[in-house]
């Protein structure tokens, strides 16, 4: 069946597996369509708007997600953690008289946050959504990594810079989408490459530059054979690579990619999928940067969900049977949850972790059948819950994601504004806030340098400075945000257009949305011609 969007008023499709997933959770169809759904989720997440305050309890000095201007209680990650403060001492009993919105956001100003959200990281302070860093810098959204700077999507990497995506690559620089690649510049949607420069669609390649869509290949420059011998001169040509050098490799490089056809996904291992970047799963659609998932829909940045619908970010542990979630991992059977882990049964609650059976909880640790944080027998607990549910339902809450007025960040500070831009007035109609001391410009100091594109002033820290010298590459002229920018569009967004394959004319479905000029050609007609 076809449905109309409450708030962009497009069409999407409701399937009848759809429905049987819904029901599953006793929740009726979604009134927002998969985009509008996915940036309210998003509208959750600040990876990267960091501030400067101290912890609440123990007065350290911290770096956090929260702006001080708001006055939000925030622990340094010792304390938050630690036994000096109890959650069920928040608690409150359910007001029938008001929204669980309005009531979750009373709860939140009350209950402490922790500042960052990152797990035995060393020498990694200005990092966000972080596990097992070691000297790393601005990453959000890692894991097991060593040496890494200026990434997100960065799983199990080595002395890595710029990146969005990638997995298990090392000494790379501007990577995007990419797996197992090593000592590789400007490199995107490729595999087990190493010793490349400005690549694309490739696999298996080695010393390759300005290539695209070769597989199994050595000393290619612009995808011709050169052999050894010239390949070395024309290395050293461009070494170091300049400014200049490199504005002109881009230059051969796009002509070339333009002329060739590009695969409308990239699936590897995988059985039934559909979406983008999808590795050794089955049966999931409409899915992007999803790794050994199964019977799944609208999720991203995934690895191991299973039987989830409108999940993303759940590294490294996944999902079982969960329904719209940001930032939750290790969770079971969990439905409209922020930032919980290690979890069953945890239904529109934020920071919760370690715990089953709560409803409406925020910042709960090791706890159990609690609703806005206030503990009951198991028995009042369910008969209290089934009567909240019906009073959502009442008030149109029940089956959508947490409602955006929760969220303590303005849409600005988060990662919706990434791929979904809005102004502030557009933000605001739809519901989110907005902080609007964000937008104030930067002070720039003597050392700094000032963004080719949008003019704001920027640093380099000592570890860059370092990687670059040793890469032999130019210090960039783009702010990290410019730069982050640029990978995201390289990247491509998390949706699926309707087009024709380019050479067989078969539908298929796609990243590229028919607007583009790119030639995209279906799995079957990409092999035949790249080989």
């Amino acid at each position: 069946m076809n449905q109309t969007c409450q708030q962009c008023h497009t069409t999407f499709e409701i399937t009848t597996v759809d429905e049987q997933f819904y029901r599953s959770f006793e929740a009726p169809n979604p009134t927002l369509c998969p985009d509008c759904r996915l940036q309210r989720r998003m509208a959750f997440r600040n990876e990267r708007s960091l501030y400067n305050s101290k912890c609440g309890l123990c007065q350290r000095p911290i770096v956090t997600i929260y702006d001080p201007v708001k006055q939000f209680t925030v622990y340094c990650p010792e304390c938050w953690w630690g036994d000096k403060w109890n959650p069920l001492e928040l608690g409150r009993e359910f007001d029938f008289t008001k929204t669980l919105a309005d009531q979750l956001i009373e709860l939140y100003r009350a209950v402490p946050h922790v500042s960052l959200y990152t797990t035995n990281c060393t020498n990694s302070e200005y990092n966000n959504f972080g596990l097992n860093l070691n000297n790393c810098y601005l990453i959000f959204g890692g894991s097991n990594n060593d040496n890494c700077l200026y990434g997100k999507f960065v799983i199990s990497s080595i002395d890595t810079v710029d990146a969005l995506s990638v997995f298990s690559t090392e000494l790379c620089y501007e990577a995007v989408a990419s797996e197992r690649c090593y000592d590789c510049r400007y490199v995107v949607n490729s595999r087990d490459c190493r010793d490349c420069i400005m690549i694309d669609e490739c696999q298996a390649c080695t010393d390759c530059i300005g290539c695209f869509g070769l597989h199994n290949k050595q000393y290619y420059v612009f995808n011709q054979y050169v052999g050894k011998e010239e390949y070395e001169k024309i290395l050293t040509s461009y070494q170091p690579l300049t400014t200049a050098k490199l504005a002109e490799l881009r230059s051969q490089f796009e002509g070339l990619r333009q002329t060739l056809p590009r695969r409308a996904s990239h699936i590897y291992a995988s059985e039934h999928c559909s979406g983008d970047l999808i590795l050794n799963s089955v049966n999931c659609h409409d899915c992007f940067d999803i790794k050994e998932c199964e019977n799944c829909r609208y999720v991203s940045n995934t690895p191991k969900a299973k039987d989830s619908y409108d999940a993303i970010f759940s590294s490294p542990y996944g999902l079982e049977h969960c329904y719209n979630t940001c930032s939750t991992t290790g969770l079971r059977d969990g439905m409209s949850a922020f930032m919980v882990w290690n979890s069953y049964n945890v239904g529109y609650s934020l920071e919760c972790h370690q715990s089953h059976d709560l409803f409406g909880c925020v910042g709960m640790q090791k706890q159990q059948f609690s609703i806005l944080n206030k503990q009951y027998s198991e028995a009042d607990y369910k008969q209290l819950r089934a009567k909240v549910i019906e009073h959502m339902k009442t008030t149109g809450e029940w089956g959508e994601y947490l409602h955006p007025s929760i969220s303590p960040f303005g849409y600005n500070e988060t990662i919706a504004q990434e791929y979904y831009p809005l102004s502030e007035q557009a933000a605001k109609l739809i519901g989110y806030t907005w902080h609007p001391l964000l937008d104030k410009p930067a002070n720039a100091t003597a050392d700094a340098l000032v963004c080719v594109h949008c003019h704001k002033p920027y640093r380099l820290v000592k570890a860059e400075l370092t990687f670059y010298a040793k890469a032999q590459l130019p210090n960039p002229q783009l702010c990290p945000d410019c730069r982050r920018t640029r990978r995201i569009v390289e990247r491509g967004p998390y949706h699926l257009w309707s087009r024709q394959c380019s050479r067989c004319q078969k539908n298929i479905q796609t990243n590229y949305s028919p607007e583009r000029a790119a030639t995209v050609y279906c799995e079957q007609c990409y092999v035949q011609e790249r080989g």
